[in-house]
């Protein structure tokens, strides 16, 4: 087909005199169809004149206006902005441990308290030089397990996690023997002779008549197997215990949980794991949407806790809602979804009355 350029300033000339633009290399067999469309020209818009009241009221407020630029702290208008930038571009924080026997381990996004764990767990204690054990006591969602995965990956070790509950029997701590008498040894028992990092979440929704069955196992140099085999504590063996209470039984925010013996908890370094909102927000917090989102779940946090309620605005929480956001579902579907619904009437009206104090 022939070229069919226009030139755009002849296509305007021909508008303006209501003549159709017709290229200079013109082909009569040419289709009007075929012929280039010419925008429209966009409409001038006359600014609307300036009334008297229109000069009264800028005469006024113009003083003002020149005085506030002036008096305008540039240090603070930066510092604003900067603290902007670091809600919404979220900086990835890392923590990198020098090692002299192995290379160098770099954990990305470290909880703040993960460096003084770390530090507890490598201090040896006692005449055999075990490793000290640590209580990680926090609310849910908080990254506690993810604190003892993090560890074996600083120290090179396996990790292994073990879940407790209520129904939880005594074999699968210690192990036990099958119906032909072959020993089946659990992640515990395993991480006393062969060493690792050993996570027993969940403790305190464990029985406490059971878990006194670990006391030996959390100290003793070597203890004998339900088989009559006696093993000993491996030199890298490493037990972090997580929990939603201290010990002291259950609460109305986790019904499930029991009181641990005194005797038991007495053999761990007990170390409080809270929300970590900085963590949360590098985590989540991903384009101006999800930002927001952080911030509400921040907001909304620290009402639950200002009014005493016994509800659990978890990470999680801040994830879900991430995820459906950035999926297209609606703002107010979200925060319904995952808030407003599992709250009782009563409850939701106070949160909803000290956020509209706070806003």
């Amino acid at each position: 087909m022939p070229s069919t350029a226009v030139n755009p300033r002849d296509a305007i000339k021909a508008r303006e005199r209501n003549t159709p633009s017709v290229p200079t290399n013109y082909d009569p067999k040419w289709t009007e169809a075929q012929s280039p469309t010419v925008p429209a020209l966009a409409p001038v818009v006359e600014p609307p004149p300036v009334t008297d009241a229109g000069k009264a009221i800028f005469d006024l407020i113009a003083p003002n206006v020149e005085r506030l630029i002036a008096n305008l702290d540039s240090a603070r208008v930066e510092s604003a902005i900067e603290r902007m930038a670091e809600r919404l571009i979220p900086q990835r924080t890392e923590l990198v441990i020098k090692q002299t026997d192995r290379p160098d381990v770099t954990i990305a996004d470290p909880h703040e308290s993960f460096a003084r764990v770390l530090a507890y767990i490598t201090h040896k204690v006692g005449r055999n030089q075990r490793r000290i054990n640590v209580l990680l006591v926090g609310p849910a969602g908080s990254f506690k397990t993810t604190c003892g995965l993090q560890l074996a990956e600083t120290l090179g070790l396996a990790c292994r996690v073990i879940s407790l509950g209520p129904q939880t029997p005594e074999s699968k701590l210690t192990g036990y023997c099958d119906a032909s008498g072959r020993f089946i040894p659990t992640a515990i028992i395993d991480t006393f002779r062969l060493g690792g990092v050993c996570v027993i979440d969940e403790m305190d929704a464990a029985n406490a008549g059971i878990l006194t069955a670990l006391n030996a196992i959390l100290e003793a140099p070597f203890i004998t197997l339900a088989n009559g085999e006696t093993v000993t504590r491996h030199e890298d063996c490493y037990f972090i215990a997580t929990a939603n209470t201290w010990g002291d039984g259950a609460t109305s925010a986790y019904v499930g949980r029991a009181k641990l013996d005194k005797a038991t908890l007495d053999r761990f370094v007990k170390v409080a794991w809270n929300y970590n909102h900085k963590l949360e927000h590098k985590l989540f917090a991903t384009c101006p949407t999800t930002a927001r989102w952080v911030e509400r779940i921040h907001t909304v946090r620290a009402a639950v806790f200002a009014l005493g309620l016994e509800v659990v605005v978890s990470p999680r929480m801040t994830q879900t809602g991430a995820a459906f956001l950035q999926g297209g579902i609606p703002w107010a579907e979200v925060e319904n979804t995952l808030l407003w619904d599992t709250l009782a009437t009563d409850v939701a009206s106070k949160l909803r009355a000290r956020l509209a104090e706070a806003a």
